[in-house]
C-alpha cells in the first residue's frame, strides 16, 4: 500500500511545514488548502482516497505545530492533476521519475 503520511527526508518535510504553521498563526486571516495528489498506479478511486489521506497527514502535522484546523482545508485529487506526464514509449526510469513528481501535496496560502 502506497503512504500518505510524511516521508522523505522526513526532517527537512517537518522543518518546512513549522515555517508554514509560524506564518499562518501570525496572520490569523490566514486560510490553508492543501491539496493531496497521486501517481497513476491503481484504480481511481483508490488513488482519490490516497490523496485524500496525503492531504490529511499534511493538515495533522500542521495542527500539531500549532495552526487551528478551522484554517485548513483539504482536498484529494487523486492522479487527476500530474505535474508531470510521460508517454507510453518511456522507459522504466522515465516513469518512476514522472510517477514521483506526481506524488505529492500542495498548500495554497490565502493572503
Amino acid at each position: 500500500e502506497m503512504s500518505a503520511s510524511l516521508v522523505g527526508s522526513e526532517m527537512c518535510i517537518r522543518d518546512r511545514l513549522q515555517i508554514v504553521a509560524e506564518a499562518i498563526k501570525m496572520d490569523g486571516g490566514k486560510k490553508l488548502e492543501i491539496s493531496g495528489h497521486t501517481d497513476d498506479v491503481g484504480s481511481e478511486r483508490y488513488n482519490l482516497g490516497l490523496s485524500e489521506r496525503r492531504a490529511a497527514a499534511v493538515k495533522a502535522q500542521l495542527i500539531e505545530f500549532g495552526v487551528p484546523a478551522d484554517r485548513i482545508v483539504t482536498r484529494g485529487f487523486g492522479k487527476s492533476q500530474p505535474r508531470r506526464t510521460y508517454s507510453t514509449n518511456a522507459n522504466e526510469e522515465e516513469r518512476d521519475e514522472a510517477r514521483k513528481e506526481n506524488r505529492r501535496a500542495e498548500m495554497y496560502l490565502d493572503f
